[in-house]
């Protein structure tokens, strides 16, 4: 089954989701180094539902569950990254998977955003533990995930417009050409028929018509 160019872009983005849900665990959720104390963790980090650096300062039972939380959401966080990055490989070859592309890009949001959130609670909780002076020098770096995801999204909003003027143009011309045929000129029926479906055959291979749009088109010129 032939992919159109919407379909290989539609796969590239699901497999830069993936990539973002997976890699982006690796964004610290917490960062500083104050008076020999070294604290640097990521999601990936906390998969093992513990902290090297807050077991240490005898966390409350808020900040310990705060941990298992951020663990367990990282945990699907990388799940979910996986199973975006299979079904843009899928989608590259299969058009019809390009269908989840929506659910895909809503899942990724919503990790994404959940790991900024609960980097700067991480950071919040981590610094009030420490003296004031001490715990302003803590950042965290959760918010890098959600920035590429804004940047995914911006491409994909600037691709989607620019693909649907053109198919819009792609569809018009090859009615006006429908017109021409059915308008009556010196070729016969049949070979103003063959030009037209020619024409549809073209576009399609270009990517400007989808495998639908095309069966479609073809359908009605067959019928006339």
């Amino acid at each position: 089954m032939k992919a159109s160019v919407k379909n290989q872009v539609y796969a590239w983005m699901m497999i830069a989701c993936g990539a973002i849900l997976l890699l982006g665990t690796n964004a610290a959720l917490i960062s500083g180094n104050v008076i020999g104390i070294r604290a640097a963790e990521s999601g990936r980090d906390l998969m093992a539902m513990q902290s090297g650096s807050f077991f240490r300062t005898n966390p409350s039972l808020f900040v310990s569950v705060l941990i298992y939380l951020i663990g367990s959401v990282s945990i699907l966080q990388c799940l979910a990254g996986a199973a975006a990055l299979i079904t843009g490989i899928c989608a590259a070859f299969y058009p019809n998977v390009a269908k989840v592309f929506k659910p895909v890009m809503i899942v990724t949001l919503v990790f994404t955003a959940l790991y900024f959130v609960f980097g700067v609670c991480y950071t919040i909780a981590y610094r009030d533990t420490l003296q004031a002076s001490e715990a302003l020098l803590f950042r965290t770096e959760a918010y890098i995930p959600l920035v590429c995801f804004g940047i995914l999204f911006l491409v994909f909003a600037l691709f989607r417009k620019k693909y649907c003027r053109t198919q819009e143009g792609a569809v018009s011309a090859a009615d006006s050409s429908g017109q021409c045929a059915r308008a009556g000129t010196d070729l016969s029926e049949e070979q103003k028929r063959v030009e037209v479906l020619r024409l549809y055959g073209k576009l399609f291979e270009e990517g400007a018509l989808t495998e639908e749009e095309y069966r479609q088109l073809k359908g009605r010129i067959i019928s006339l």
